[in-house]
């Protein structure tokens, strides 16, 4: 599975939509921006050292039960991945390299 993340990451620098936020300047603009992709896409790609957003957690149960494909990339499976695995079309895998900073890839 990493080796299609390589080439993956290709592709979304080729064809991808680039949107980017000041945080914390822009945390209500970016929240609502990514619960409306969320919500009409149908495959999610989350890589992450940990995730512990609840908020983000509703919108892609919401969105798994819709037949959307969520994939989560955790360093740290604490929490809330652990939750999530419950539900159908939520995938969850552990990566044993450090990931520095998080992505997310929604589908258009």
């Amino acid at each position: 599975m990493i080796k299609l993340l390589g080439f993956l990451f290709t592709l979304t620098l080729v064809y991808g939509e680039d949107q980017r936020f000041i945080l914390p300047d822009h945390h209500a603009r970016s929240s609502h921006f990514l619960h409306q992709a969320i919500k009409n896409s149908s495959s999610v790609w989350i890589v992450t050292p940990a995730f512990s957003h609840t908020a983000l957690s509703q919108t892609l149960i919401s969105s798994a039960r819709k037949q959307s494909r969520i994939h989560l990339i955790v360093q740290h499976p604490q929490g809330e991945p652990l939750r999530l695995v419950q539900y159908r079309h939520i995938d969850l895998s552990i990566s044993r390299i450090p990931i520095p900073q998080s992505l997310i890839l929604i589908d258009g």
